[in-house]
């Protein structure tokens, strides 16, 4: 009965799988740096581009397969994004205010280690995904979506039974796309890395 007593808490606080899904909200960061083909497209010098987007991303995934401390979750993302860059006016007027948008979604499949409380992951998908700069308020036409793959990690640490905190770090690789001035400009083929932080609940 000793022996049985002693064992008993160890086998109760073994960690338990990860949940069979988790929803996040992130804000992120990204330099999407000044496209020389965009800039040309617009009229403007490469300076005159934002460099820094700020946004949003949003996503689930569902953990068909969990082991006691691997699984393997499927799950899509999206991310909207913007950054602004004003220029003077080519008559000495207001200033002009150049635009640059991102925005997509990807569905993503991820290998997980760790436990319910708290897990890290690799993971990779594709999706379409588009990038829009014009100057003034609103774009004559948006660019084409092209399809963009990503991969990435990060980690949510459950410090609450159903609210994490986490974070994400993921390489998205843009295609190039050519422009149809005045419509929308065109753009150059580009990595980009989008850092972000944020919330979970399970």
């Amino acid at each position: 009965m000793a022996l049985w007593s002693s064992v008993a808490p160890a086998f109760a606080q073994r960690p338990q799988p990860l949940p069979k899904f988790e929803l996040d909200a992130r804000g992120f960061t990204v330099f999407v740096g000044q496209d020389l083909a965009t800039a040309t497209d617009l009229g403007l010098s490469q300076s005159d581009l934002p460099t820094r987007l700020d946004g949003l991303a949003f996503g689930g995934n569902l953990y068909p397969i969990r082991g006691r401390s691997m699984a393997i979750g499927v799950g899509a993302e999206g991310l909207f994004g913007r950054g602004t860059a004003p220029i003077a006016g080519s008559t000495g007027g207001p200033a002009l205010l150049v635009q640059t948008y991102i925005s997509g979604y990807a569905g993503e499949v991820s290998l997980n280690f760790g436990h319910r409380d708290g897990w890290s992951y690799i993971s990779g998908g594709a999706g379409p995904m588009r990038i829009d700069s014009f100057l003034g308020d609103a774009p004559l036409a948006e660019p084409p979506n092209k399809l963009t793959a990503n991969f990435g990690g990060g980690a949510r640490w459950f410090a609450y039974t159903h609210v994490a905190i986490g974070f994400d770090v993921r390489f998205y690789l843009l295609r190039a796309f050519d422009g149809s001035p005045p419509l929308f400009p065109g753009r150059g083929k580009r990595r980009i890395l989008v850092v972000s932080g944020g919330f979970s609940i399970k």
